[in-house]
């Protein structure tokens, strides 16, 4: 940070100093009501890598029901040919 970068010409005065914790006052009040919008962002963001791999899950689960109708399909087909073969 740029007001960090030099200690040694940082004013070292009663004044410099109220101000400083004033500031540091207002940094800790800052990030104490930021912090539940951080838990809250922290929960939903696990939501949101959920939601973001499902339409991947929905694919997997597309193609593994094509490859089952797939199977199905070529056994009815042989159990179909087997018993037409037979019948002749």
């Amino acid at each position: 940070m740029p007001w960090r970068e030099d200690e040694r010409r940082r004013p070292r005065g009663a004044i410099a100093s109220c101000i400083r914790g004033l500031f540091s006052l207002l940094d800790l009040l800052v990030q104490a009501v930021l912090l539940p919008v951080q838990a809250v962002g922290a929960l939903a963001g696990g939501k949101a890598d959920q939601l973001w791999r499902l339409p991947g899950r929905m694919l997997t689960l597309l193609m593994q029901l094509i490859g089952l109708v797939v199977v199905i399909s070529v056994v009815v087909l042989v159990v179909v040919t087997v018993l037409a073969m037979l019948s002749a």
